[in-house]
């Protein structure tokens, strides 16, 4: 059940205060503060990248305070004419989880994506993190997959051939 004295909302690039305040969210709630608060980027980028079509950023207040939030971004499938967003980070201050926040936001981001004619949204959530998983199957469907990190400095291969696998 979504409680309705939580708002939620889409930013826009007016609302760099308020995306500096999900990154405060995210660090506390991700055990994470130095990756989110050492090096904030300045209000310029980040208003910059709230202009941006493709990212989207929706944040729940609760008497003026940002409680939680998610960042994501619509993709642009090759294969046909179609999109999809994915759900980067999400999170939910300690005080304000198990009350339907995360699924208000879900539900915002919903809006979003039929208003931009999307035709999914895809998350990851990692094995050890219950609730999260709880929450993501009570909206969907779950498949399994196993995610990579691939290291951009790591050796490139001096044979570049066509970047075509055979």
């Amino acid at each position: 059940m979504v409680c309705s004295c939580y708002t939620y909302r889409q930013l826009t690039c007016a609302d760099t205060s308020l995306l500096k305040d999900l990154l405060r969210v995210f660090g506390d709630a991700f055990g994470e503060v130095e990756t989110y608060q050492q090096s904030v980027p300045s209000d310029d980028y980040i208003a910059r990248l709230l202009s941006k079509q493709h990212f989207i950023a929706v944040v729940a207040i609760k008497s003026e305070e940002v409680v939680g939030g998610l960042a994501a971004y619509e993709l642009d499938k090759f294969e046909q004419d179609r999109r999809e967003i994915y759900i980067y980070d999400l999170a939910v201050a300690e005080g304000h989880r198990r009350r339907g926040v995360a699924t208000g936001m879900i539900g915002e981001l919903r809006r979003i994506a039929l208003e931009r004619n999307v035709y999914v949204i895809f998350v990851q959530a990692n094995l050890e993190d219950g609730p999260a998983i709880a929450l993501y199957e009570s909206l969907g469907t779950k498949e399994t997959a196993h995610h990579f990190d691939i290291e951009v400095r790591a050796a490139v291969p001096q044979n570049r051939g066509t970047g075509r696998q055979q």
